[in-house]
């Protein structure tokens, strides 16, 4: 998305506010729970305008400057994290861009049209009605469903031959998913049927038979693996430093991805060491070659950025003599390249169904910002930085571990 020049956010600014755009004077917490219920409904986009929406901070509701807002790096982060932290899913796409126009500051967050509707903050669906703000009914929201099966669809939203919505764990979707994926009153509002809203939620297709999505098998049906070659994840531990070396131990994790997942990290917690040490000093002293939060944390980009459609290939988790490597089928995808993987900023997503899901089932945490996590644990630990090895159609990470420092 191209920034705005002066001119055009002045007239942002004295516009009248409309279902494209909203002003806010300042920033607070309780003012940007409103600002994520504005990002969530432009980016659901229920009159089908299939134009981005505008956000203002710094401005009054009369097109007034605000000249006590004040723009500094913690603000624009603040304000960014609405992308990243989790609370609005499917992640929107946006942009936050200072100005400074007559002496006074202002921020202009740009959010595009979900191609993956619908959008919820919190598990509430919202939409805007003219300049109004509100939750989306039965008919909005089945509205939203058929806009998504006529746009383009992402890797994960492809339907899966012989599955239908009666392959997904029913108990396991009541009890687990819905309660994290809708709020509460939302839920006991409506009578939705579970069909209505596995489609709501892109986890089956909106025409009978209601065929599984990708993301829906990988997440909720308890064999996916059986429907979808190459859908599990190899562990192996190797005593050396090559394949070819002796196998010492093997896993396999596979059917839905938390059981995957939670297969391959008690591995990864049986081999993870923690040393204590209290020296001459009598005081506690811990090392462990390998940061936990890294390991459990590149395990996860590696499912949710796997490629489903390439090959037959196990996500692989090898653990060597001196090193621990995860990889996964599926090269750079969207705006992230070969050149800059790895690098802040740079984020795309193959898998936006999937990675909500595993926001939904408490697998990850928030967005975009993994890998800068963990480079700095490795930081922190002794570790060298984390190498990836990035091909158009393969990523490795490679993890050394840290020199016991007595």
């Amino acid at each position: 998305m191209s920034r705005y020049t002066e001119a055009e956010v002045r007239q942002l600014i004295v516009a009248r506010e409309s279902e494209r755009l909203e002003r806010k004077s300042a920033w607070s917490k309780e003012i940007g729970k409103k600002a994520r219920e504005a990002v969530c409904a432009f980016a659901n986009d229920m009159s089908n305008s299939k134009r981005p929406g505008v956000l203002l901070f710094g401005v009054s509701d009369d097109g007034t400057l605000n000249p006590e807002f004040a723009v500094d790096d913690q603000l624009l982060l603040s304000i960014s994290e609405m992308q990243t932290d989790g609370n609005i899913l499917p992640q929107p796409s946006m942009s936050v861009e200072p100005y400074y126009l007559d002496g006074k500051e202002v921020v202009v967050v740009t959010v595009e049209v979900s191609d993956l509707p619908p959008v919820r903050y919190q598990g509430r669906i919202w939409v805007r009605t003219g300049p109004r703000r509100v939750l989306a009914t039965v008919q909005d929201e089945r509205i939203l469903s058929q806009k998504r099966t006529s746009n383009h669809q992402s890797a994960d939203a492809r339907l899966v031959s012989d599955t239908t919505y009666r392959d997904i764990n029913f108990l396991r979707f009541r009890l687990l998913y819905l309660p994290s994926a809708f709020a509460k009153d939302v839920l006991e509002a409506n009578e939705r049927t579970d069909v209505q809203r596995m489609i709501a939620l892109k986890l089956v297709g909106a025409e009978s038979p209601h065929r599984c999505t990708l993301a829906g098998c990988l997440a909720l049906v308890e064999n996916a693996t059986f429907y979808i070659a190459g859908a599990y994840i190899q562990f192996l531990r190797i005593r050396g430093t090559s394949i070819a070396d002796y196998k010492d131990d093997e896993k396999i994790g596979k059917g839905h991805v938390q059981n995957a997942i939670e297969a391959i990290d008690n591995k990864l917690s049986g081999y993870h060491t923690t040393e204590v040490d209290y020296g001459n000093t009598f005081k506690e002293r811990r090392f462990s070659e390998y940061p936990m939060p890294v390991l459990t944390e590149l395990l996860r980009n590696a499912v949710m950025h796997r490629d489903y459609d390439l090959g037959n290939d196990p996500i692989r988790v090898n653990w060597y003599d001196d090193r621990v490597e995860f990889s996964n089928s599926g090269g750079p995808y969207g705006a992230v390249s070969v050149e800059n993987f790895g690098q802040p900023g740079a984020t795309g997503y193959r898998n936006p169904i999937l990675a909500e899901a595993m926001k939904v089932l408490g697998l990850v945490q928030r967005f975009g910002s993994g890998i800068a996590i963990s480079q700095k644990l490795c930081r922190e630990n002794g570790n060298p930085p984390i190498e990836f090895k990035v091909t158009q159609s393969r990523v490795t990470a490679i993890v050394r571990p840290a020199k016991r420092p007595w």
